[in-house]
């Protein structure tokens, strides 16, 4: 009767730390899918999401999937590790130290979150793997619908939550206000939302086509993809408008010609990053395209700011002014700023140049360009592991992020880097279900050895 009785006992406590491990589980498939919605609605959020999908993975991954991770994957990691060390040492020359401390640290995390992301797909089992991409889904669905009604709206959430609680304002510059009450939110303040889009559009779309099953999740796909092009196509994101697009053109040349699509992207990522300054300059200074009135007001302040950027670099080419400058420099010459007659903005940097490859090679130099030109192709020569069903989506998720990252915000703006890190480690849970839903065999733990930070094994 003792040894029953024990055994008895033995079997409650497991069932009790089953329904244990379950509960924990839920609660945390819960804060994901409420933090991946906030993600759409709030890109500002996106650290949040970073961080609790970190942790999540870091509930199952071991040492030995970090040091297989590591292993298989050395040239991308020697990149990353490379690139944040020469941060670390712009903070010696840099006109703020102790933003650039921040920034720095900022990368480390971001970076770390992805890789140990990555490194938990190869022990979280398909069940669960399921079960957190049928949130993200869920998640982009309920998001999607939010942005989808403020576009067509007019911003009317927006704008009635700000009467009701005015303490969450936005700053009034992107108000219209009337007798102190807001009549209108400006429409490019879903400008961050829709880049947020777009950058998580590409691994939900690789889910969507191996959760649910045929043909259910080519049509969920498709209806996502229309449904995203019509939120993106009612705002005004002109970024977002292209790199939508050009995702979508590199994704379908992928699927027949994926070996010329990788030279096409790594020949687009070489010019980024090392023409990127005779490039604005000959649009500056010898094209005169800021005088150009067919272009569109905001397009020709930006072809000032890159400009006078661009001159700048030659004063710092080797080095640069050090990581996260640009901001404190640019206030220092606010009182000696000139506006030349024809200009639509005056001659400065601004707080960022609004172009991730020209801030590299103001705040960085030379050097930081190069990291970062190594950093890109080793990424894409991660991708070009992948079997050709699954390329076209990580390759289009490259290119829309690059799009994104030469026209919009600072490249050390902490919400932005974070929105990159998402679009990696959702591509990377994406791949992982993939890989295991085309080869049975490949279960939780068993994967091969990996060929990319995207994914535990090519497949």
């Amino acid at each position: 009767m003792r040894d029953d009785f024990g055994v008895t006992q033995v079997l409650m406590l497991a069932d009790a730390d089953r329904l244990a491990n379950g509960r924990m589980t839920t609660v945390a498939l819960t804060l994901i899918g409420v933090l991946a919605a906030a993600f759409l609605i709030g890109p500002r959020s996106s650290p949040a999401l970073l961080l609790a999908l970190a942790l999540a993975a870091l509930a199952s991954v071991s040492r030995a999937d970090l040091r297989r991770q590591a292993e298989g994957n050395g040239l991308m990691l020697f990149a990353a590790f490379a690139f944040g060390i020469y941060l670390l040492l712009s903070v010696a020359w840099s006109a703020d130290r102790s933003e650039a401390i921040g920034k720095v640290t900022l990368y480390f995390a971001f970076t770390g979150a992805v890789w140990i992301v990555c490194a938990g797909t190869r022990s979280i089992s398909d069940r669960l793997l399921e079960r957190l991409l049928t949130t993200l889904l869920i998640a982009l669905a309920v998001g999607l619908l939010y942005l989808c009604v403020e576009e067509l709206a007019g911003h009317w959430i927006k704008r009635e939550v700000f009467r009701l609680v005015p303490a969450i304002r936005l700053p009034e510059r992107h108000l219209i206000i009337a007798n102190g009450d807001v009549e209108a939110v400006r429409a490019y303040a879903s400008n961050r939302n829709m880049a947020a889009l777009a950058l998580m559009l590409w691994p939900m779309l690789l889910s969507a086509q191996y959760v649910l099953p045929p043909p259910w999740g080519r049509i969920a796909a498709s209806a996502m993809l229309a449904s995203v092009t019509l939120t993106i196509g009612l705002s005004e994101h002109t970024t977002s408008l292209v790199a939508l697009p050009a995702g979508v053109l590199v994704f379908l040349l992928a699927r027949h010609w994926p070996r010329l699509s990788i030279g096409l992207l790594a020949a687009g990522w070489i010019t980024a990053t090392l023409m990127v300054v005779p490039i604005v300059s000959t649009a500056y200074r010898d094209a005169s395209l800021h005088f150009a009135t067919w272009l569109p007001h905001t397009a020709r302040q930006r072809i000032i700011l890159w400009g006078y950027t661009a001159e700048q670099v030659a004063k710092r080419p080797w080095l640069g002014v050090g990581i996260a400058s640009t901001k404190s420099i640019d206030l220092h010459r606010k009182d000696v700023e000139e506006t030349p007659p024809g200009y639509v903005y005056p001659l400065r940097t601004g707080p960022h140049a609004h172009n991730i490859y020209l801030q590299t090679w103001y705040e960085l130099g030379a050097v930081g360009a190069l990291l970062l030109t190594w950093l890109g192709l080793a990424l894409l020569n991660a991708i070009a592991s992948l079997s050709r069903a699954l390329m076209p989506y990580a390759l289009g998720c490259f290119a829309t992020a690059s799009i994104i990252a030469a026209f919009s915000w600072g490249m050390w703006q902490a919400w932005f880097m974070a929105a990159f890190g998402i679009a990696m480690a959702l591509m990377a849970v994406s791949l992982a279900f993939a890989v295991r839903r085309r080869d049975p065999k490949l279960g939780a733990g068993t994967a091969p050895r990996p060929a990319s930070s995207l994914a535990p094994a090519s497949g």
